[in-house]
Parts: structure tokens; C-alpha cells; sequence
């Protein structure tokens, strides 16, 4: 069963003693037609 991230976790966060990594990927244009074209993603990954 997963753990919440509770105050511990926090606390490691804090410390280093923990990590956390994030991959954002932004996309505005798509090559498929079926997709709605978006203005701003790139950007606000940016």
C-alpha cells in the first residue's frame, strides 16, 4: 500500500535529505489534426 506524503517526508524534503525531480514537457503544436493546437505549454515549462 503507498504512503502518504505526510509530514516526515516533508521534513526530508527540507533537510536534502530527500529529492524531488520533475520533468516538464510542453508541447504547443501537434502534428496529428485531431489535436487542438495549445499557446502557452512550452512556455510555462519554461
Amino acid at each position: 500500500m503507498p504512503k502518504s506524503a505526510g509530514n516526515s517526508n516533508v521534513e526530508k524534503l527540507k533537510t536534502g535529505e530527500a529529492q524531488l525531480l520533475i520533468l516538464l514537457v510542453g508541447i504547443n503544436q501537434y502534428d496529428d489534426t485531431g489535436i487542438t493546437n495549445l499557446n502557452y505549454c512550452v512556455n510555462d515549462c519554461q
